[in-house]
């Protein structure tokens, strides 16, 4: 985490790299169980007091899913926001 504690707006900047897994399983055998899998890299900005920004793209690695069979990369925008205090 690099920390900028001059600048008004972003007082932190945080880069991640994150590897995810899952397993799923159905109660119906007409379904089979599947290994999904994706890497995603992103970055959060902060003010360390009130608000976050996550900005992240993530790639499908696991097995094909009938909604992405193509393994499209995936983008995320996370905005949290502290009210009161």
């Amino acid at each position: 985490m690099f920390s900028y504690p001059s600048n008004r707006w972003i007082k932190t900047l945080e880069p991640y790299l994150l590897f995810e897994e899952a397993r799923t399983w159905f109660q119906e055998s007409a379904y089979r169980d599947q290994t999904l899998r994706s890497t995603s890299l992103g970055v959060r900005f902060g003010d360390q007091r009130y608000y976050s920004l996550d900005l992240s793209v993530s790639k499908p690695q696991g097995e094909r899913s009938p909604q992405n069979p193509a393994h499209k990369l995936r983008y995320g925008l996370a905005l949290t926001y502290q009210f009161g205090k």
